[in-house]
């Protein structure tokens, strides 16, 4: 039986912080009642010469030694070395600060929860088919190594063990991509020799050997990726035979060679719209922005960045070369992810709500696409605000390179034009002649290119 993960529960880090928020909410109600109490004391000691109230002293002397304990609670928990000389309120608005990001990598480890535990309860249940004996040692270590991944998955305190187990997880991944994929020779060949390779190096070549022949099984996705349009093509045995001939007279078409989820699922189902969306909202509030030049700068490349991932997901919905369409989508988006991460660090330590925008759409996109962004998706692994200009050129060097056929095809066109043109007016050979330069000197084409 799996084990049951609650991913919304406090971490224990969170608990800490509310437990020191609410004794500091007591302290505040001991200062306001000290306060009160010495309001009422004084005129009387001024103008009656009446003593203080005896047990006074005693009040206060309690009141500092609870405010040094508290603050001392406080910058502990901070990592501060003191808060004695801020006040109550300051230390409130630092405990604030802590608890929303506390929160954001709470809801941030919540969705890599879900979709890991999902991971880990399929390969729970594996099984061997009927007749295959050589794998079921390797198939039921699979099973227990998942058992055990889920317990300490359920475990706040191990919880973190198994979300950083890279190796492990990429392997399992590999695995059900191969149980998943095609076996009717439509698999993109460098997918399939990818996940060959991690599931040899992690466990043992007889398991992917029994991987590629469909000898192992796994229960069906409990998720569904949403889609806007006609998703990539994905044929089951079923659909595959139906292809073939099986005494027909006349053979149906080959299959159409697709890349399945491990690669890059149909761009078609890339919800752009609202990444479109968040770039329009930040592009809108830039020109405030100027008395904050790193917050600047982080705006205006993230826009520029969500523009060139519009423009790959646009280029590639129709593109027929599904390796070529992952490999520019997973740049774009290990891309976007440096800039969100730096709009973060430039934001600190205050929460941008464009940037967690742009972090949640990144997460579910590259989690649709099974595109793995090694970088700058954790709170601890910031890229630097510094290295925007840098950014920001690369950025316009990938879409120059993007819109490069589309600009050369433009240029072809007009050439074919203006040589219609020439056989009635000679002046339209200067026209050729300027286009064929533009394609040799600024598109750098070969002179010998088939179409020059």
């Amino acid at each position: 039986m799996s084990a049951h993960v609650t991913p919304d529960q406090f971490s224990p880090e969170e608990q800490q912080c509310e437990a020191i928020a609410q004794r500091l909410e007591q302290l505040q109600r001991q200062s306001s009642a000290l306060a009160n109490e010495i309001t009422l004391a004084v005129p009387l000691l001024r103008e009656q010469g009446l003593p203080l109230p005896p047990n006074w002293g005693v009040h206060y002397l309690t009141w500092c030694q609870d405010r040094t304990r508290v603050g001392g609670e406080v910058a502990s928990f901070l990592g501060l070395t003191t808060v004695a000389e801020q006040t109550l309120p300051e230390w409130n608005r630092l405990l604030d600060r802590k608890r929303t990001e506390l929160r954001s990598t709470r809801d941030r480890d919540a969705a890599l929860v879900m979709e890991v535990s999902e991971i880990l309860q399929r390969v729970q249940g594996l099984q061997v088919v009927k007749g295959e004996s050589n794998t079921h040692a390797e198939v039921h270590d699979l099973t227990v190594l998942a058992s055990n991944l889920l317990d300490k998955l359920n475990d706040h305190t191990a919880r973190r063990v198994v979300l950083e187990d890279a190796d492990n997880l990429k392997a399992l991944r590999a695995i059900l991509f191969l149980i998943d994929s095609p076996k009717d020779g439509t698999l993109d060949e460098d997918a399939e020799n990818q996940a060959v390779e991690e599931v040899e190096s992690t466990f043992s070549r007889k398991l992917a050997n029994a991987l590629l022949r469909g000898r192992v099984t796994a229960p069906a996705r409990k998720s569904s990726v949403p889609s806007l349009g006609t998703a990539a093509e994905s044929l089951s045995s079923d659909e595959v035979a139906k292809r073939l001939t099986l005494g027909q007279s006349e053979p149906s078409p080959a299959p159409v060679r697709t890349t399945p989820t491990f690669v890059a699922a149909a761009t078609s189902s890339i919800q752009i719209e609202e990444l479109v969306r968040i770039g329009q909202r930040m592009q809108a509030d830039i020109p405030g922005l100027y008395d904050a030049p790193h917050l600047l700068a982080a705006y205006e490349a993230v826009v520029l960045g969500i523009g060139y991932v519009e423009a790959v997901v646009k280029e590639f919905r129709s593109l027929t070369e599904p390796a070529k369409s992952n490999a520019e989508l997973s740049q774009a988006l290990h891309m976007l992810a440096k800039l969100q991460s730096a709009m973060r660090a430039a934001a600190s330590p205050h929460e941008d709500d464009r940037q967690v925008s742009v972090y949640r759409w990144l997460f579910q996109t590259a989690k649709e696409q099974s595109i793995f962004i090694s970088r700058h998706m954790k709170i601890d692994d910031p890229a630097d605000p510094s290295k925007f200009p840098e950014w920001v050129e690369q950025i316009k060097a990938a879409r120059r390179k993007l819109d490069a056929p589309r600009r050369q095809a433009k240029l072809f066109h007009k050439i074919q034009h203006e040589l219609k043109l020439s056989l009635s007016d000679p002046d339209a050979w200067e026209a050729v002649f300027r286009g064929v330069e533009e394609l040799i000197g600024t598109e750098k084409l070969a002179p010998s290119h088939v179409q020059l």
